[in-house]
């Protein structure tokens, strides 16, 4: 299962951005609206081919999942974590403990190949599969955790500064994907 990929997205650029969730990479493929030759431009992950700026010991997302570019060009992306959780000295260096799944955010320098995380939030619990990410319009974030022990879901949003703003839990209620509707013919 290692070609699972989960999410396809286009980049602001007219290229695709696809997440890979089992080898805990984001890569963009040249696509160019139809016209690209669909060879990949870069891979965003552990040992990719992005230099991280941050001091966080672990900010790279493993098993991730609802990769996309939000309107401000930021990308955004449910961390489930599994490789980060089971294999943490390995994935994090020594000392580290992981235990929780993590909404992120992250600001590119493509042309230098520099992911800054704007938010790297610990969401308190580990959801082992699925999941979503959204920049809302107001500037608020929504993430759904989808399988949280094999039963249940929630839905959570939080601002900018890591505030909860809203949780709804599903108990023996699983999910994939969650949205935030402004009305039945719109999202968010």
């Amino acid at each position: 299962d290692w070609t699972h990929s989960n999410a396809l997205a286009p980049a602001p650029d007219g290229n695709m951005i696809i997440s890979i969730r089992h080898q805990d990479w984001i890569v963009k493929m040249n696509y160019q609206n139809g016209t690209g030759d669909g060879s990949i431009l870069w891979h965003l992950g552990r040992q990719g081919d992005f230099t991280v700026d941050s001091s966080n010991p672990c900010p790279w997302f493993s098993h991730e999942h609802d990769t996309t570019f939000a309107a401000n060009g930021l990308l955004t992306l449910f961390d489930n974590g599994n490789t980060r959780i089971t294999e943490p000295a390995e994935f994090c260096g020594n000392g580290s403990s992981q235990s929780d799944s993590r909404g992120q955010s992250w600001s590119l320098d493509e042309t230098h190949k520099i992911a800054t995380p704007v938010l790297n939030l610990d969401l308190g619990v580990y959801s082992t599969a699925t999941g979503s990410a959204k920049l809302l319009p107001l500037g608020n974030y929504h993430f759904f955790l989808g399988f949280i022990n094999g039963t249940n879901s929630k839905s959570v949003e939080y601002t900018p500064s890591g505030q909860p703003r809203f949780e709804e839990d599903f108990p023996q209620n699983v999910g994939y994907r969650s949205f935030r509707m402004a009305t039945l013919y719109s999202e968010n």
